[in-house]
């Protein structure tokens, strides 16, 4: 598996690390660390191991020639798309590789396809999926948006919930902290984002939980400085680098619930105990999809000022709802995970 992918995004390093766990337990995994700066190889590394309780080996590609070429020769090997770096739409090298490999069989290369959400194909993206579904490749898609793109071009994919849903969920809920994670969205001006996260920290408050700013993709970074900033709300860190997982878990763990629009912040933080509350527009379809898979859908709260009530009855039951939605969500959708990769691997 190529480790591309956003190194200053600390979901795509968990759903790569779950990813990489899951293969690790299963067989013999090689990370290709090619362009990938050395602290998050290292980052990526240790989480795997620490997920799947074995060594993980990683290195440039040219340490790993020899073992690629022997397991090509031998029993096949598997290539795994990385679901953090789209591979099949950028570069174009990437597919012509993949499709010409397939055609010909060579090596008895199967290609792994598992996390991927698609709001639109290209169409060399399309003819490959469709060579490789035909070929018996094991690919599956993350949430019924995609699925349903590919199936009105002919091709039939299996959902499997989204790689965070592999992290083992915590029944601790009891937090003092109410976390709010937030990206811009373009349909949502800076002014009604400040209202929108205002009437949410008046709900946390309301429910002696303190408001504070948390983010895990360090592109949120200024946007968090701003918000707290204009309305007097704590940050938890600053800077421009996102955290390590387990300073995040530590952030995570002493948290009642996270509002957020952060797929993967939602759920890493519910994993350490934390209610996740997506705080989601209408077109965030992708998103809304892959809760959809883990039966979260009720806790999403719409994006506007007028917010507060509802984010306040949803924080005032947060133990009750985490215990009795959120931990059963995790477990169901991990054994699913599980089906599929033992599926997928023979």
């Amino acid at each position: 598996m190529s480790l591309k992918t956003q190194y200053e995004n600390l979901g795509d390093l968990v759903i790569n690390a779950v990813l990489a766990a899951e293969l690790n337990r299963r067989g013999r995994f090689l990370g290709i660390s090619n362009g990938a700066p050395a602290d998050y190889v290292d980052d990526f590394q240790a989480l795997a191991e620490q997920l799947s309780g074995a060594p993980i080996t990683c290195g440039e590609l040219r340490q790993m020639a020899p073992r690629i070429l022997q397991a090509a020769a031998g029993s096949g090997m598997t290539l795994v798309l990385s679901p953090g770096h789209n591979t099949l739409d950028q570069p174009t090298r990437t597919r012509q590789i993949l499709s010409t490999a397939t055609h010909y069989g060579l090596g008895r290369l199967r290609i792994l396809q598992v996390g991927a959400s698609f709001e639109g194909a290209f169409p060399e993206t399309t003819r490959l999926y469709s060579q490789l579904r035909k070929a018996g490749h094991p690919l599956s898609v993350r949430d019924i948006i995609s699925r349903n793109g590919f199936a009105e071009r002919g091709i039939n994919l299996p959902i499997v919930p989204d790689l965070a849903f592999g992290l083992q969920c915590s029944t601790h809920n009891e937090g003092d902290i109410g976390l709010i994670a937030v990206r811009e969205h373009k349909s949502q001006p800076y002014e009604q984002l400040r209202k929108t996260v205002a009437a949410i920290a008046v709900a946390m408050h309301a429910v002696q939980l303190e408001p504070v700013m948390f983010f895990q993709v360090s592109l949120d970074a200024p946007l968090h400085a701003r918000l707290a900033y204009d309305l007097g709300i704590r940050e938890l860190n600053t800077g421009n680098h996102r955290p390590s997982f387990d300073e995040a878990m530590q952030v995570y763990a002493r948290a009642g619930a996270i509002v957020s629009n952060r797929l993967h912040g939602l759920l890493v933080a519910a994993a350490a105990g934390a209610l996740p509350l997506p705080l989601l527009h209408p077109e965030e379809r992708k998103i809304r999809g892959a809760l959809a898979e883990g039966e979260l859908s009720g806790l999403i709260i719409e994006a506007e000022p007028e917010c507060r009530k509802r984010t306040g009855e949803l924080l005032a039951r947060r133990s009750e709802l985490h215990n009795r939605i959120v931990v059963p969500a995790f477990a169901r959708c991990k054994q699913q995970l599980e089906d599929f990769f033992d599926g997928a691997t023979g």
